[in-house]
């Protein structure tokens, strides 16, 4: 799993890119983002208009000691891993679709 140490707070976090958008927002008026970090985990992630991202944008997520982003400090709601090594879900995603979600990454959008 790839993720830092920010060295000014001492919080690990790891970058996810945009790859999906929901094209309309749920009832409670949030709208639905998919995102992958660089090793192939995907999470589906819900925002207000506020948190709303494009596709291509970049993610900087603080994250537990564990690495688990932790979406609700950041203001995203209802964070569902899509993928994982857990043996529940999907495995993370391949090395080819991890480099063809990447390939357009902006610079990167403090959540």
């Amino acid at each position: 799993m790839l993720y830092t140490v920010d060295m000014k707070n001492g919080e690990n976090t790891r970058e996810f890119i945009v790859f999906g958008v929901t094209a309309n927002n749920n009832s409670f008026g949030l709208t639905g983002m998919h995102v992958m970090d660089r090793d192939g985990a995907s999470w589906e992630i819900w925002g207000n208009h506020l948190r709303k991202k494009a596709i291509d944008d970049v993610i900087t997520a603080t994250c537990n000691v564990a690495g688990t982003p932790r979406w609700s400090w950041m203001g995203y709601e209802m964070p569902e891993r899509l993928c994982g090594d857990d043996g529940v879900r999907l495995p993370d995603a391949p090395e080819e679709v991890i480099k063809h979600v990447w390939r357009n990454a902006g610079t990167a959008v403090t959540a």
